[in-house]
This record gives C-alpha cells, sequence and structure tokens, in this order.
C-alpha cells in the first residue's frame, strides 16, 4: 500500500476493520442460529461480503485516489452502493442455487 493515495489508504483500513467486524457479527448470528430480517440483512451482506473491499483495490490499481468529496455525493454513492448490491445479491443468488441443488 506505500504507493497508495492517503484517502485510498485509509478508506481500505476503514474498510478492512469494518469487514473483520462483520464477519466476526457474522460467525455470532450462526453460532446463535439467529437470522437477521431483510432491513439488518441488506446493510451487513454488504459489509461482510469483500466486495467494498475489492472497490478499493481497483481504486489502487488504478492509480486513483478520490477525493472524499466524490464519496459524499450522493449521485457516487448512488452507483457506489448499487454495484455492490449487484454483487452481493448475485452471489447471494448463486450460493442458494448450488446449496439447492446439493441439498
Amino acid at each position: 500500500m506505500r504507493r497508495a493515495g492517503k484517502n485510498n489508504a485509509r478508506r481500505f483500513f476503514n474498510i478492512c476493520e469494518t469487514f473483520a467486524e462483520a464477519v466476526r457479527t457474522e460467525v455470532r448470528l450462526r453460532e446463535q442460529g439467529e437470522v437477521l430480517g431483510l432491513e439488518e440483512f441488506i446493510p451487513h451482506r454488504r459489509q461482510n461480503s469483500g466486495v467494498l473491499l475489492c472497490f478499493a483495490l481497483v481504486e489502487y490499481i488504478l492509480g486513483v485516489d478520490l477525493d472524499d468529496k466524490v464519496y459524499e455525493d450522493a449521485t457516487f454513492m448512488d452507483a457506489y452502493w448499487a454495484a455492490c448490491d449487484y454483487v452481493c445479491w448475485s452471489n447471494v443468488g448463486v450460493a442458494s442455487l448450488h446449496r439447492s441443488r446439493l441439498g
């Protein structure tokens, strides 16, 4: 990460922390047999999917260091979350289909 811009590096490390916390929460939920409702599941899925880590890595690979003002822009955030949700929900569908064929 030596070549990452300061904004990109900060976001990446923050996303890593959020991801780790979401994975810990997922473990706890599974151990307790708890299933989240849809309103709680959506933001949790976004955080534990790894998609946001990949987004930050794409920024790094492209050599871009987006200003925080970009991330604060409502249009950018709409597109960001839509892309994240597309990948997350596609993966849920594929995983569910795979499990149903095995089960």
